[in-house]
């Protein structure tokens, strides 16, 4: 096979394998485009792979509708070229369009053709792909293939084999396949095995193998490696790296170098790759680490659930929260029913900090120019207020506690119903501190925060606060006595204490902020004012220590402290 690659590339005289074939910019995770720089070599071997693999004759129509701008145009250019097969064009911005697809599909007997996972999901919404009977093989790359697609595409039963291909920008188009079925597994969808002359690795930080079935970010070698960047030799050495596993024969063989996907991935006991996710797809909210795969795996397995996206809202006006966007299997009759129940049954199988915070219902993907989801757009969608039918503030304390959810969870005011749980909306332990805070303030009433649990609507704690009693049932801080060697720590300081010694001394937990002084510093005033606090305050004066008893918390009577220059 490598051997044919390189024979098909010199039968043009003065053509080196080696050759530039094409230049594709990618703007990757940065934002900042790149230009990859794809040579015959690799260019030829992909394509005869795919002709090998799953072959294409004169009596094919290969549609080709990817923007050339993007390399999944590059196959669907060249293979019906090569082959002989009817090469079909699409209109410009067709590849959007489901009806328009659709018809073209019919009109010209369309049998192979590409889709993003996105664009799949919204011809199976429409109910479209239903009807392009000549079908007999669909592509899917650039994303990932949720087994809730595979399952409603061979729903239709048009004949048609699903194809999983995976590969980034910068390895020639593709360098995985993996061929589904209408008995393909339910817990997750593989990227495959390797095409030919490609090889898959799976290291963990240190480039080492990782024991299978370990999670490790995914390396890519072989001769379908793209030259590199176009005029940017750093970006390039710190991409595509010295191959730590590379023979004498396989540096002959152009193995010399493993491109770093940056995706996560493991080996299944098949012997085939699951990708996990985006290595950048981990994100910390309060304190805790969560892959958005694993929310968005949860959500795949709910039958009612098309298709899937968690995102991370993060905003100036308010703290990170996890947003759910979901496509329904078909009508649904009462959506916020329908959110109730997957939010309910999210939290038995989730941690709580895991569960979205919002949803939001979507007909179709928003789609960018190359077909996958546009993510931007997903920005200004509606958030879903899972509340039952909405009833109308009776009172003004009932309209002052709708103005204070909707600041606090950036929601529109009139469309809150008093019998809305503040947790269904959005919020969370953090965030119910908050409410205690502005209720006081407005209201003039201190709430315990056992209290906004048991009473999360707007209606029952309207009610709450009406009681003249709350303020007695309000549990005073008493001090306490110091014992001797040390007094027992709470679980917050437990698990701040654990978090750590695992960091090694991390200032994440106690620097909330930091603010820029301008103008003249008298450090002598700023030293006795900081000295009046660690005085005053008990909790700047103390240590942890650990003893036979286990750890304790100790109050020292000085704290030596003083700013430098």
């Amino acid at each position: 096979q490598l051997q044919q690659c390189e024979t098909q590339n010199r039968k043009i005289e003065g053509l080196e394998s080696t050759h530039l074939a094409y230049v594709i910019y990618t703007s990757g995770s940065t934002g900042k485009p790149k230009g990859v720089m794809v040579e015959h070599y690799s260019l030829v071997n992909r394509i005869n792979w795919m002709d090998s693999e799953y072959g294409s004759s004169t009596d094919d129509c290969i549609l080709q509708k990817t923007p050339f701008s993007f390399d999944v145009s590059v196959w669907e250019f060249f293979w019906p070229l090569l082959t002989g097969a009817k090469l079909l064009l699409a209109k410009p911005e067709g590849h959007k369009d489901s009806i328009y697809l659709s018809d073209l599909i019919q009109q010209h007997a369309v049998t192979k053709l590409h889709f993003v996972p996105s664009m799949l999901s919204n011809m199976l919404s429409f109910g479209e792909l239903q009807k392009c009977k000549t079908i007999r093989q669909v592509f899917c790359s650039g994303e990932a293939l949720l087994s809730q697609q595979v399952s409603d595409f061979y729903k239709l039963k048009i004949g048609a084999v699903l194809h999983n291909l995976y590969g980034p920008t910068e390895a020639s188009i593709d360098v995985s396949y993996w061929d589904s079925s209408s008995n393909s597994p339910a817990d997750c969808i593989p990227i495959g095995r390797a095409i030919n002359n490609t090889q898959l690795f799976v290291l963990n930080s240190n480039k080492e193998l990782t024991p299978f079935g370990g999670v490790g970010e995914l390396y890519i070698g072989g001769v379908g490696l793209a030259r590199g960047y176009l005029n940017r030799p750093e970006l390039t050495d710190d991409r595509f790296v010295v191959h730590p596993f590379a023979s004498k024969q396989d540096k002959a063989k152009g193995y010399s170098r493993l491109y770093k996907t940056g995706d996560l991935a493991r080996y299944l006991p098949d012997g085939n790759l699951e990708y996990i996710g985006r290595i950048d797809d981990q994100v910390k909210i309060r304190g805790f680490r969560i892959e958005l795969g694993e929310i968005e795996a949860q959500l795949s397995d709910f039958e009612s659930i098309s298709a899937c996206l968690v995102l991370v809202a993060d905003s100036e006006e308010q703290q990170k929260q996890l947003i759910a966007y979901l496509i329904p299997n078909g009508e649904i009759e009462d959506e916020n029913e329908w959110l109730r129940t997957i939010k309910s049954s999210l939290q038995e199988s989730l941690p709580d900090y895991m569960v979205p915070s919002a949803f939001v219902v979507m007909r179709q993907w928003p789609l960018t120019p190359n077909g996958k989801i546009d993510r931007k757009a997903l920005a200004g969608a509606d958030v879903a207020i899972m509340q039952s039918q909405y009833v109308a503030p009776k009172t003004a304390l009932e309209e002052t506690l709708v103005e204070i959810f909707a600041e606090l969870l950036n929601l529109e005011s009139d469309k809150i119903s008093t019998t809305a749980n503040f947790f269904e909306l959005g919020g969370h332990s953090l965030s119910a501190a908050r409410l205690m805070a502005m209720i006081k303030a407005q209201c003039q009433i201190e709430l315990t925060l056992k209290s906004v649990f048991e009473s999360p609507t707007i209606a029952q704690l309207a009610e709450l606060l009406s009681n003249s009693d709350v303020s007695d049932n309000m549990i005073s801080i008493q001090p306490v006595a110091r014992r001797e060697g040390g007094d027992a720590v709470s679980f917050s300081q437990q698990r701040l204490w654990l978090i750590d010694q695992l960091q090694g001394g991390s200032s994440e937990y106690n620097m909330p902020t930091a603010l820029r002084v301008k103008g003249a510093f008298d450090i002598d005033v700023a030293n006795r004012a900081m000295q009046r606090i660690i005085a005053r305050h008990e909790i700047l004066r103390t240590v942890l220590k650990e003893t036979e008893q286990g750890t304790v918390q100790v109050v020292t009577e000085q704290v030596a402290f003083a700013f430098t220059s």
